[in-house]
């Protein structure tokens, strides 16, 4: 017998009362029926609990997964922009960043390589990002080697050729599928874990109902045998069975209580009870536990302040308190006890429930580690970053206030104090409205798809001129963004500085060939769909030779500057002018609106000449003891030609009214 039941025995000197006919047999099974569907409930819970427990890691892992691809897509962007960055700019610094970005990306693959080996897809991605990487930064550091060797101009032509651009493209695209694939993971073990969660609440309240409805039966139950009871001593009987029942309610509940729960006498700390899911998770058997005290399953270190809490504790109930508890294979865990006073068979003793709380803790930390490192790489980055919330009007979108932001955020912009709703885009960048950056976020926060691109920035307070945006949505946080942007003004400038000295001609400030070949394969592009033709005049000075002869290569340079000058002056606004090459000139010119060719090459003529005679009756006056003399040569251009093709005809042109001696002439080819 147990020691409560001993102790609840009603004494010898009482006789027992005779029960209502079949009423306990009936009571026994009904609520030992009732008893089993708690415990039925209750283990389907502990259940639901450790599957959603399971779902939590696979979560975990997928995070992880997803932020060692973004390391590793970030340092190869890092190695790349260090390589472009040196070779902008020639700063050493680069070259430490490219070595850093390279040395991350193998890192970041070794751990992918460790956390995908189970997944076949991500592995035959991994089997190809491994070659293709390393590939790539080795192309970077050999066009790094040939700038330090001194011949930055080959460097420069491999950047403009964009070799490795197609394996740099594959990267990102492999990259890319990484992640969705991923991120399908994700949101797949999400719903997992939730789905267990609610399953594992649903069960727990399905037995604490079934507990509340078996007492109340139990009560209704025991009312009807005390009623049927006729003397004082019949109705103390039925006194003493409904103590009895209520022990064995108590029973029923302690035995199908889902979490480790116990019982101890409060002056000598030894274990009174201790139900099924204890014994399960602690590893000791119930004979184990009930030979111990509740120190013994407490580190030596913690005894002495475990007793003193037991005993200071008294008849109050005791909110949550995290201890630590051994468990028979020696293991420490972190558990969260609370505690209520009871008498129990005889003894002033407290019930003990308890919560393993160790996953839940090693989590936090390493959240609170997560996000610490993440705000020291925040703090730490050039680049600005910021974390902006929706502010609604209406219904709608209309502003975003700054709630964060590091100290590139505040160098970029000044803005160094947040919060409130006093920091927002409106009110500290009013051109963020009209610049189309508030239309980005609101993109974003609407299908939850990143966006990364490059902006003007019109703001006059900074000395920003181009952005790179990168905009994000974070996770559980509705109506939240996080923004880096990188101020790319210096090498925006430097590519077109770089493609203004690629495409125009020194002497003269017109394009040279190559500028003109990528005007007119554009506008060949656009004249395809308007059908009308345009025009391509080519110009020759007569008699140039002899001005650098008898004057001197000056006087012949400011010559052909006062040619180009005279064009400029003669030809309209969207015309495309061009030095092919000593003294010989071209001028493209769209289709006019009548789409009549001939007549446009005779009116473009027409107005070069005029212009140039103009031009030449000036500088005589002035003195110049030359004239300049051109001919031209023209020809219609359609959808289908080429430059080439259509420089050819026009040199034809050009010839044929040299032969005929007559300034000025056109030919139409």
């Amino acid at each position: 017998m147990h020691p409560a039941d001993r102790d609840t025995a009603a004494p010898d000197s009482l006789p027992t009362p005779p029960a209502p006919r079949g009423g306990w047999g009936r009571a026994m099974l009904l609520l030992g029926a009732a008893a089993t569907l708690v415990a039925g409930a209750g283990a389907i819970a502990v259940r639901d609990l450790r599957q959603a427990g399971e779902a939590q890691q696979w979560v975990r892992h997928t995070r992880d997964v997803l932020a060692a691809v973004a390391d590793a897509e970030i340092a190869v962007d890092r190695a790349e922009t260090a390589q472009r960055g040196y070779l902008l700019v020639d700063d050493t610094a680069y070259l430490r960043t490219g070595a850093a970005g390279g040395a991350r990306a193998a890192g970041a693959l070794a751990t992918l390589r460790r956390l995908t080996r189970d997944n076949a897809t991500q592995a035959r991605r991994l089997d190809v990002l491994e070659r293709l990487v390393p590939r790539r930064l080795d192309g970077l550091a050999q066009t790094v080697a040939l700038a330090r060797a001194g011949r930055r101009d080959s460097a420069l032509a491999v950047v403009r050729t964009r070799r490795g651009q197609a394996e740099s493209d594959q990267i990102r695209a492999l990259f890319d599928d990484f992640q969705a694939d991923e991120q399908r993971l994700l949101r797949a073990r999400l719903d997992a874990r939730e789905a267990h969660g609610r399953a594992a609440l649903r069960e727990t309240l399905l037995a604490l109902a079934l507990a509340v409805a078996t007492a109340g039966w139990s009560v209704v139950l025991l009312g009807r045998l005390v009623r049927r009871q006729a003397s004082s001593r019949e109705r103390l009987r039925a006194a003493l069975d409904a103590s009895a029942a209520s022990e064995a309610r108590y029973r029923a509940l302690f035995t199908a209580l889902p979490r480790p729960a116990w019982v101890y006498d409060r002056d000598t700390l030894a274990f009174l009870a201790v139900n099924p899911a204890a014994v399960r998770q602690y590893g000791w058997t119930e004979g184990e536990f009930l030979a111990r005290r509740i120190t013994d399953i407490r580190p030596p270190e913690d005894a002495a302040t475990v007793a003193d809490a037991a005993r200071a504790a008294g008849d109050a109930s005791l909110p949550s308190r995290q201890w630590r508890h051994r468990w028979k294979d020696g293991t420490l865990r972190d558990v969260e006890v609370s505690t209520h006073p009871l008498a129990y068979g005889g003894h002033a003793a407290r019930l003990c429930v308890v919560d393993d709380v160790t996953d839940r803790l090693a989590a936090e930390r390493a959240l609170r580690s997560r996000e610490a490192r993440f705000r020291a790489a925040m703090a730490g980055m050039r680049d600005a970053f910021f974390v902006l919330r929706a502010v609604e009007r209406d219904g709608a979108v209309d502003d975003f206030e700054i709630v964060e932001l590091n100290g590139g955020a505040t160098r970029m912009t000044g803005v160094s104090a947040v919060g409130g709703g006093q920091a927002s885009l409106r009110r500290l960048f009013p051109t963020s409205a009209t610049s189309g950056i508030l239309d980005v976020y609101r993109r974003v926060l609407a299908t939850g798809r990143p966006y990364e691109g490059e902006h003007r920035s019109h703001d006059p307070r900074t000395r920003v001129e181009w952005v790179w945006l990168q905009v994000y949505p974070l996770d559980g946080e509705d109506g939240t963004l996080a923004v880096i942007v990188r101020d790319t003004t210096a090498r925006k400038r430097a590519e077109l500085r770089l493609r203004e000295e690629a495409h125009g001609d020194p002497l003269t400030g017109l394009l040279n060939r190559r500028g003109l070949e990528d005007a007119v394969e554009r506008r060949l592009r656009e004249a395809a769909a308007a059908g009308a033709p345009d025009v391509l005049l080519y110009l020759d000075l007569d008699g140039f030779k002899p001005i650098n002869d008898a004057y001197g290569h000056a006087e012949g340079d400011e010559a052909l500057r006062a040619v180009a000058d005279v064009l400029r002056r003669a030809v309209r606004a969207g015309d495309a002018i061009a030095r092919l090459g000593g003294d010989e000139f071209a001028v493209y010119a769209p289709a006019g609106p009548g789409g009549d060719a001939d007549g446009d090459i005779a009116l473009l003529t027409q107005r070069i000449e005029h212009a140039l005679g103009a031009a030449d009756a000036r500088a005589d006056a002035a003195g110049r003891r030359y004239a300049i003399r051109t001919s031209i040569g023209g020809t219609a251009v359609r959808a289908g030609d080429t430059l080439a093709s259509a420089l050819a005809r026009a040199d034809a042109a050009l010839y044929a009214a040299k032969a005929e001696r007559k300034r000025g002439t056109r030919r139409a080819g």
